[in-house]
């Protein structure tokens, strides 16, 4: 939710953050389908779960630094 926020309130124009939010979403149900074949995966390939997690966990840091930097961006424009 809080993405969909950041991008109503950054956009110039209603078509701008309807066009922001279709790429994010439609990026999203494609990252949430290949997820949990891909983590099936690497759990087979590893025989743990160990790696798998700390892919996630890699995922979410790079997510959450490029949500920052693109948001930080944003407001120093203004």
């Amino acid at each position: 939710m809080l993405i969909l926020t950041g991008l109503v309130r950054v956009s110039r124009s209603d078509a701008e953050a309807a066009t922001m939010s279709a790429v994010v979403q439609g990026g999203g149900y494609l990252f949430a389908a290949l997820g949990a074949p891909m983590m099936g995966a690497l759990r087979e390939t590893s025989g743990g779960w160990q790696l798998p997690l700390l892919v996630v966990v890699g995922i979410v840091l790079v997510y959450t630094a490029s949500l920052v930097s693109a948001m930080l961006t944003v407001f120093r424009r203004r």
